[in-house]
């Protein structure tokens, strides 16, 4: 077992009785925000997510960001067609949050027309978390889609605004934020958070996925510690 899931096996256990009774009575929306706050905390005030938030990260850490976004992404998207008739997954099918050829026009801008060669080479972890994505099952998959797109959802207008006011007002290079398609997004999350709530699940399935939220934040934290360590000047 790896570092980054030992982190999360450690949890198991210790949440696994209080959350069975609450499970079986509470949305498990509101459950699974309770649940991981603390992990979502740790990824939002986490070095590297500060200096996006602030417009402070180079443009060579941005672009080493996305080129390891991308193979999740490219995981996320490719597995979601294998799975839109699942009856989990299938709720989740939207067009509209696709991130992949935003992505790579992103990528284009930043490495250029041969980028896909020159952004081969992701992180170890990244690899980890992608391995992790392609094998777990339809619940553990939404946990994935959840944990990817919300934060992206959520972070992503501040992180934008940020950014191209820091690299002065243009848009190249920041199309990964472009949420546009989906409207209103406060409507959107509600609507999505409704979803999970309707999910044909029983306390073990709910478990299966807060579970998998953890391992999911486990990875996007560990991606961002390294990138933190190569491009501020982080040590630890």
């Amino acid at each position: 077992m790896s570092e980054i899931l030992a982190r999360v096996e450690e949890n198991k256990n210790r949440l696994r009785p209080k959350l069975t009774e609450d499970l079986a009575t509470k949305p498990l929306s509101g459950m699974l925000r309770r649940e991981t706050w603390t992990d979502h905390e740790r990824a939002q005030f986490s070095p590297f997510e500060l200096s996006l938030a602030e417009g402070t990260i180079s443009k060579q850490g941005y672009a080493e960001l996305i080129a390891n976004v991308y193979p999740v992404y490219q995981a996320l998207e490719t597995r979601l067609e294998t799975l839109a008739d699942d009856p989990i997954v299938g709720q989740f099918h939207i067009a509209a949050l696709a991130r992949l050829r935003f992505l790579e026009r992103d990528l284009a801008f930043f490495y250029g027309l041969d980028w896909e060669e020159k952004v081969a080479n992701c992180l170890p972890s990244t690899r980890e978390y992608v391995d992790r994505i392609n094998s777990v099952g339809p619940v553990g998959f939404v946990a994935h889609h959840y944990t990817r797109y919300m934060a992206d959802l959520s972070g992503g207008l501040m992180i934008y605004a940020a950014l191209k006011k820091a690299w002065g007002d243009s848009d190249d290079g920041l199309a990964y934020y472009d949420f546009s398609e989906i409207g209103d997004a406060v409507g959107f999350k509600n609507a999505y958070r409704q979803a999970l709530n309707d999910l044909p699940l029983d306390v073990d399935g709910k478990l299966e996925l807060i579970e998998e939220v953890m391992v999911a934040y486990e990875y996007n934290i560990e991606m961002g510690k390294i990138l933190a360590q190569r491009h501020l000047a982080v040590t630890a």
